[in-house]
C-alpha cells in the first residue's frame, strides 16, 4: 500500500517537473524568436533611414521658369537660403504618361540661379513634354533627395524675358558642362552664347578637330562645325596653312602626301586628308559600379594593354546626354580576370547599363 503511495508521488513529481521544463522551453523559445524578429527590423529600419539627414529638410530647388526655346528646352532653377551640399539636380520631365530623368552634376549655392537646356531628346520629345520637376542630389552620399518643386513647361518664354534678360549665375563655369552661365557675372541675355568665348583653353586642335574656330551652342556644348576635321596638322615637321602644298609643305591641299602627321587617332590618306582610326575595341558591357566603372570581356587581358586606353575616349549605343566619355583610368586585375575603365564624368555622369555595346576610340570625342 505504501509502495503504491510513493508510486503515484513520483508520478506526480515527474508530470510537475515536465510543467516547468516546457514552461522554460516554450520562453526560450519566445526570447529567440523575439531577437530573431528584432534583428530583421533592425536592418530594416537601419536601411530605411540612412539617407534620412537634415539636408533634406533644409535644401529647396525652386523653378523660376520652364519654357521651350526654339528645339531645346530651357529651365532656370533658383537654391533658396539654407544649409545642405549640393553636388547635383536631376531633372524629372514627364508628358504625363512616361517621364525622363536627366542628372546634371554642378554645384549650386545658396540663393544662386542657374539655366539649363536640355535636347528634345532628354525631356523625352519636345512636342509631348508637359512638365518638369527638380530634386537635388546630396554631396556627401551621392543620393537623391526628394522632389522640391514642379512647373508646368510654357511654349514660350514668360512675360519679360523674350528678348530682354534672362536669368543666370556669374560666369564661373566653361563651355562643354551643359550649364548655361553668363560669361562676364551679368544677368545675360535670353540669347546669351552659353559660357561665351570661355572655351576652357580647348580649340578644335586639342579636341582632334584639325583647325578652325571652336565655339559654344546655346547648350554649353562645343560647337565644332567650323572645325576643319581630320585635316592634318602637319607634313613632316612643316605647317603652312596659307600655301598650297609644296614639297614637305602641307595645308591639306591635294599634293599632301601620306607622311603628313594628322591629329590623334587619324592617318593622312595621301591625298589631303586625314583618315579616323578604326576604333581599338567594340564589345559588350558586362557591369557598371558608382556610375563611372565599367568593365567588359572584350577589354584586353594585359595591364600594359590597359593602360594605353587612359586618355582614350568611349562611346556607348545609348547615350543620349553625353555623346562621348574620356577615359581617365584603366586597368587589368589578374585576380579576378577583369579588366575595367574608369569614365570622366566631369560634363555628367553616363546612362550606360549592362549589355550595352561600346566603342573604345583613339581618337578625342571618339573622333566625331
Amino acid at each position: 500500500m505504501r509502495g503504491g503511495r510513493k508510486k503515484r508521488r513520483l508520478i506526480e513529481d515527474s508530470r510537475g517537473l515536465s510543467a516547468v521544463v516546457t514552461t522554460l522551453l516554450i520562453i526560450l523559445l519566445a526570447i529567440v524568436a523575439i531577437g530573431i524578429v528584432w534583428a530583421v527590423v533592425s536592418n530594416i529600419l537601419d536601411e530605411g533611414t540612412e539617407g534620412i539627414t537634415l539636408d533634406r529638410f533644409v535644401t529647396d530647388i525652386s523653378i523660376s521658369s520652364a519654357y521651350i526655346e526654339g528645339s531645346n528646352v530651357k529651365v532656370i532653377v533658383r537654391r533658396s537660403p539654407g544649409g545642405g551640399d549640393v553636388s547635383g539636380i536631376e531633372f524629372i520631365f514627364s508628358d504625363g504618361f512616361d517621364s525622363s530623368n536627366v542628372r546634371k552634376t554642378v554645384s549650386i549655392e545658396e540663393s544662386e540661379r542657374k539655366s539649363f537646356i536640355f535636347t528634345s531628346l532628354e525631356v523625352g520629345g519636345i512636342d509631348g513634354v508637359e512638365e518638369v520637376s527638380v530634386a537635388p542630389v546630396f554631396s556627401e552620399t551621392n543620393r537623391l533627395g526628394d522632389i522640391t518643386d514642379t512647373a508646368t513647361i510654357s511654349s514660350t518664354p514668360p512675360a519679360g524675358l523674350e528678348g530682354g534678360e534672362g536669368e543666370g549665375d556669374p560666369g564661373t563655369g566653361t563651355c562643354g558642362d551643359g550649364v548655361v552661365q553668363s560669361p562676364n557675372g551679368e544677368l545675360p541675355s535670353i540669347n546669351e552664347l552659353c559660357d561665351g568665348s570661355n572655351l576652357n583653353s580647348q580649340t578644335c586642335g586639342t579636341l582632334g578637330l584639325g583647325t578652325g574656330g571652336l565655339s559654344c551652342d546655346s547648350g554649353c556644348q562645343f560647337d565644332t562645325s567650323s572645325c576643319s576635321e581630320g585635316t592634318p596638322s602637319s607634313c613632316n615637321g612643316t605647317w603652312d596653312p596659307g600655301l598650297e602644298d609644296v614639297g614637305v609643305e602641307c595645308d591639306g591641299g591635294n599634293k599632301c602626301e601620306a607622311s603628313c602627321v594628322c591629329s590623334t587617332g587619324f592617318t593622312a590618306d595621301g591625298v589631303g586628308g586625314c583618315n579616323l582610326n578604326a576604333a581599338v575595341s567594340n564589345g559588350m558591357i558586362n557591369s557598371v559600379w558608382n556610375s563611372v566603372f565599367l568593365d567588359s570581356q572584350s577589354f584586353p587581358k594585359s595591364q600594359v594593354a590597359m593602360s594605353s586606353y587612359i586618355a582614350y575616349s568611349i562611346n556607348f549605343s545609348n547615350s543620349p546626354e553625353i555623346s562621348c566619355f574620356g577615359i581617365n583610368f584603366a586597368d587589368y586585375v589578374s585576380e579576378t580576370d577583369i579588366s575595367y575603365v574608369r569614365l570622366d564624368d566631369s560634363l555628367g555622369f553616363p546612362n550606360v547599363s549592362p549589355g550595352e555595346n561600346y566603342s573604345v576610340w583613339e581618337a578625342p570625342l571618339c573622333g566625331a
